[in-house]
């Protein structure tokens, strides 16, 4: 059984009952369409009656399609009876309807077919039906884009349908609101709607007569469950906040006036400080204003500097402001994060004309978005820092993820959950892929718009990424298949760039097992730990360096690159790099050592070794380096005790005209010392690491060295 309704009067019940198809046993299976690619494709749904308290049991719907129940008529005379089924001819590639199925003598009547409906419930009178579904379920009328426009048939409005007529009426064409559920009371005057506004799920009264909504007042920022009672004026409603655990609420909806109900994690809660919450927009340079929102750690102080969690989407949902779920923004920030979360173009609950931006885009205006808000806010914000910025975006943020990457290296590290990498296999392949894009690439396809196919898809701009990126994927994702993760990791991999790649097993979409959960939720930290904070500890303790082996001694190469100049690799000394390459000694006859250190540093550094990598194409490592050189001279430190390593950036590609040897031995050398920015200069003692200084001292390079060596 998979859905019940009682009868108005109880005296019987209405059901559905799902049945699975014998199972071949050729190993050999016929396709029947395109719903057959799905395990459960051939299931059938039927509807049964049984009389209470009697039990008698009649089946009431048989044939190819299954069908299902919407509701049962005020009057218990019929149901209001639904099915779907494929049908290829246009978009989205099925046809609903909508049936009046007698229960007496189990005659029907069409009341409507077409696409995009959702819900469908009688009115308290059984006159006119209650429908919910994308702006085109009754034609145009519910349209509120410019002409020549698609709406986004995920928008979901609410509409008055008159079976007898075939009249409907929009009731939320000029509500901006995407609706999530509706409900009609018996008292017949007012429609209680709840909707998405922006990053808000709220809960509106429709007046019928007068045609207004009016906002009820809860104490919450997104309501999740809600029920309305039919014969009175009340309403149940559970709703949380973006820092403000679930709780539940009863609703005078007369008054408006709310109360709380239960509070269930009240003892749980009692002794965890969360970190403030606050508003952050900005206008982009096109002029439409992107709302988001900042979540800070418990223990903010804004004369420190911190790391950064950009978060979005992407989609055609906003990111609400629920607490908890299955991205915690709450628990990002408490592990000392500032975490930035952008709701961009194309989401819904802005209105139709915003949403209507996803149909076709496929990131082209969105990516710019994230970018331009990532840079303002860094802007605006100057405690985060800017080298310290990393990305998260799950499905089609995780295509979103993929996809920023391949555009900016402003993001220091990338997670990219169920993400697509290439949208025609992703359309081809996955449960929902073709049906998805009947709404987010409207009328576009492989064959007519590679601009969207290829150009959008990540993977054959796979060789432009430099960010360092990691794969999460459950294994058998029937939504976004995880050959999307597996693509990438492979291009990548044969690029040569830093990838990892953890598939979940037994996990689709989401991750719900609960052992593997914190495995998941572990690995999002710890990666965000080691490339955000330089602590890969963590990181490397769970899931450690496969084939960490110390390089081969290389002697220094010399290598042409256009746009790069004359770059050194291979160990090297300080008499070869001033011998290849200009303005390393004026650096050094330039700078001037903090003389109050030099004793400091002078019975410190006794017994100490360093080991320097270096980039001699980077400005960080050509300012730090000949700055070393000078305050090792001052101390009278031994040369001999100063190895250098001079390698490539991340952005240096195999197509470039690198020895292959050189072009392994570099990426080899940095995987060995943990190097992922140059300089990186470390500090050794008895052949122990008990520090480094990454690309630049926090105050000096002689103040940051005797702090090292000091401890």
């Amino acid at each position: 059984v998979s859905g019940y309704y009682w009868g108005p009067d109880g005296s019987f019940v209405a059901y559905s009952v799902t049945i699975e198809p014998e199972k071949d046993k050729t190993g050999v299976k016929r396709l029947v369409g395109i719903y057959d690619r799905r395990s459960r494709a051939l299931n059938k749904t039927s509807l049964y009656i049984a009389s209470v308290p009697r039990g008698f049991v009649r089946k009431m719907t048989a044939g190819e399609h299954s069908t299902y129940i919407y509701d049962i008529h005020p009057d218990g005379q019929s149901l209001l009876v639904g099915r779907n089924f494929e049908d290829l001819a246009d978009r989205p590639y099925s046809r609903m309807e909508l049936f009046l199925l007698n229960i007496a003598d189990q005659s029907t009547k069409l009341l409507w077919e077409g696409e995009w409906l959702s819900s469908a419930t009688w009115s308290p009178d059984g006159k006119k039906i209650l429908a919910t579904g994308g702006p085109s379920v009754f034609g145009k009328i519910g349209h509120d884009v410019p002409e020549g426009t698609i709406p986004n048939s995920y928008d979901t409005q609410a509409y008055i349908f008159d079976p007898v007529t075939g009249d409907a009426e929009s009731i939320t064409k000029d509500f901006d609101p995407s609706v999530a559920a509706v409900y009609w009371p018996e008292a017949g005057k007012y429609i209680y709607v709840a909707a998405e506004e922006t990053e808000f799920v709220k809960l509106y009264r429709y007046d019928i007569k007068k045609k207004e909504y009016k906002p009820i007042d809860l104490d919450c920022d997104v309501i999740r469950r809600r029920g309305v009672a039919d014969d009175k004026p009340v309403a149940v409603v559970s709703g949380s906040g973006a820092s403000q655990p679930e709780k539940v609420f009863s609703v005078d909806l007369k008054s408006g006036k709310s109360r709380l109900f239960l509070d269930p994690t009240a003892e749980q809660f009692d002794d965890v400080t969360l970190g403030r919450v606050e508003d952050w927009n900005f206008t982009t340079t096109g002029g439409d204003k992107i709302i988001g929102r900042v979540y800070y750690p418990p223990d903010f102080d804004s004369s420190k500097t911190w790391p950064c969690i950009v978060y979005y989407y992407g989609g055609t949902s906003p990111v609400n402001r629920s607490f908890g779920g299955r991205y915690p923004k709450n628990l990002w920030a408490a592990y000392g994060y500032v975490v930035y979360v952008l709701q961009p173009s194309g989401a819904t609950g802005f209105g139709q004309e915003f949403s209507a931006k996803h149909v076709n885009d496929w990131g082209k205006i969105v990516a710019g978005e994230i970018i331009e808000g990532t840079e303002k806010f860094l802007d605006a914000h100057p405690f985060v820092d800017g080298k310290r910025v990393g990305c998260l975006g799950a499905s089609y943020g995780g295509f979103m993820t993929q996809l920023l990457i391949t555009k900016t290296d402003i993001y220091s590290a990338a997670i990219s959950h169920a993400g697509i990498s290439s949208i025609t296999s992703y359309w081809g392949e996955g449960n929902w892929g073709y049906a998805y894009n009947a709404v987010s690439a409207a009328n576009s396809f492989p064959w007519n718009r590679p601009d969207i196919y290829i150009d959008q898809s990540p993977l054959f701009a796979a060789d432009k990424i430099v960010t360092p990126l990691l794969l999460l994927h459950g294994s058998v994702d029937t939504n976004v298949p995880r050959g999307e993760s597996e693509q990438m990791y492979t291009a990548l991999k044969l690029l040569g760039k830093e990838v990892e790649y953890l598939r979940v097993g037994g996990q689709n979409h989401f991750v719900i097992d609960y052992k593997k959960r914190v495995i998941w939720s572990n690995a999002i930290i710890s990666w965000f730990d080691k490339w955000l904070k330089g602590e890969p500890e963590w990181w490397n303790d769970t899931y450690p360096p496969v084939g960490k082996k110390k390089p081969v001694e290389m002697g220094m190469h010399r290598v042409e690159l256009e746009e790069r100049g004359t770059v050194l690799f291979g160990e090297v000394s300080r008499e070869e790099i001033t011998a290849e390459l200009d303005g390393w000694g004026a650096e050094y006859d330039g700078y001037r050592v903090d003389s109050g250190m030099v004793d400091g540093l002078k019975n410190g550094m006794e017994g100490v070794e360093l080991v320097c990598v270096l980039g001699t194409w980077c400005g960080d490592a050509r300012r730090e380096v000949p700055r070393l050189w000078r305050i090792l001279d001052e101390i009278g430190f031994s040369s001999s005790d100063l190895t250098m390593y001079a390698v490539g950036s991340s952005r240096f590609t195999r197509d470039m005209p690198i020895p292959g040897d050189v072009f392994d031995w570099s990426n080899d050398l940095k995987t060995w010392y943990d190097a992922k920015s140059v300089a990186t200069i470390i500090v050794m003692r008895d052949g122990k690491e008990i520090g480094r200084i990454v690309e630049a001292p926090d105050g000096s390079l002689e103040k940051d060295l005797l702090a090292i060596v000091g401890k």
